[in-house]
């Protein structure tokens, strides 16, 4: 059955992205909504997106074709908005080469490994993680998936929220940089989403366990508090060098999942249809709002009144976002657009 809760909380991440990119609000509240809340948003979306997966794989016996039906179904996905953001993806990877050579090589690695533009990163990054969790989980199962794949985030972890800890440890450096040549930074399908990917394949391997929502729920609030208290810490004693990585993200986005999942389900038919609504609107929101950032910034750069307020900023990529989406929604729910489909994953 169709869980709503699900659908609205991919829409509250959507619009969690764009404030990673926009950066609204000022002071003490944009840091914590920025670089603390909003974290939450990228591996909420490689959890969710593994348990869905392996849950029907799982129920399934590893059936091979729902794999590759779910990989074809993200290459498609990635495929038309790569399409879409073509002359701009080309034309600054083209300015950053030195030769021809270079160039076939940025646009690979971009494609393939880094993502080419915005967040776009995701979808080649989760292609990537399932893949890795799909091979060694089919004969292992998850706890060899979170074994192998939690050193690597680890890694991440120390080199962009801790880095001041191990700057001066050399074969960290050695590793930081081999990693950062072939995908172009440490946010990647391996360091990154294949941890929390794993762990999306564990939730789904284990979701016949009793849970007890009253503890999950007061984990979820300490992790939470928690992660606030580590990002404050990063500031504070200038750890970092990003946000993005922080190590209590782990716990509070896996109760956070868990709670979600485990939520009471319900046949309300309009809240269903609102959810998958939103839902639906959030992988619109995903692939398109810096696009519509850097357009906008780039129209009214001398408009005083929007370049100084980033509220203002927020706000209008929001509208516009919602506003294309809703055209797009339209054309393809009601007059069967198979393009406008396309867009949002659904065909």
């Amino acid at each position: 059955m169709y869980n709503p809760f699900v659908g609205i909380y991919k829409f509250i991440l959507a619009l969690l992205v764009v404030a990673i990119h926009v950066e609204p609000f000022s002071g003490d509240l944009a840091f914590y909504i920025n670089n603390c809340l909003a974290r939450i948003a990228v591996p909420s979306f490689f959890v969710l997106s593994a348990y869905f997966l392996f849950d029907k794989l799982i129920n399934n016996n590893w059936d091979f074709q729902i794999f590759v039906k779910n990989q074809k179904h993200l290459a498609k996905y990635y495929g038309i908005w790569l399409l879409l953001h073509t002359p701009v993806i080309l034309s600054r990877l083209w300015e950053t080469s030195t030769d021809i050579p270079h160039f076939i090589w940025l646009v690979i690695q971009a494609v393939c490994l880094k993502g080419p533009y915005g967040a776009l990163w995701f979808l080649p990054a989760t292609m990537l993680a399932v893949t890795m969790v799909y091979c060694i989980g089919k004969k292992f199962g998850p706890y060899p998936c979170l074994l192998i794949s939690f050193p690597l985030f680890l890694f991440a972890a120390l080199e962009t929220e801790y880095y001041t800890l191990i700057e001066d440890i050399a074969w960290m450096e050695v590793v930081n940089n081999g990693l950062v040549a072939i995908f172009g930074w440490l946010a990647n399908g391996l360091t990154f989403g294949f941890f929390f990917c794993s762990i999306g394949f564990y939730i789904a391997y284990t979701k016949k366990k009793t849970r007890n929502p009253k503890l999950d729920i007061t984990a979820m609030i300490i992790s939470a508090i928690l992660l606030f208290v580590e990002t404050a810490m990063i500031r504070e004693y200038k750890l970092g060098v990003s946000y993005g990585a922080m190590l209590l993200l782990i716990p509070t986005v896996y109760y956070i999942v868990q709670i979600l999942l485990h939520l009471p389900k319900t046949s309300d038919v309009g809240l269903i249809a609102k959810a998958r609504y939103l839902q639906n609107m959030s992988l619109l929101i995903y692939p398109m709002h810096f696009a519509i950032m850097e357009l906008m910034e780039y129209f009214l750069r001398e408009n005083e009144t929007y370049m100084n307020s980033t509220i203002l900023q927020y706000f209008v990529v929001c509208i516009i976002n919602l506003g294309l989406g809703s055209l797009i929604l339209f054309l393809g729910e009601k007059k069967n657009n198979k393009i406008a489909k396309i867009l949002y994953g659904k065909a």
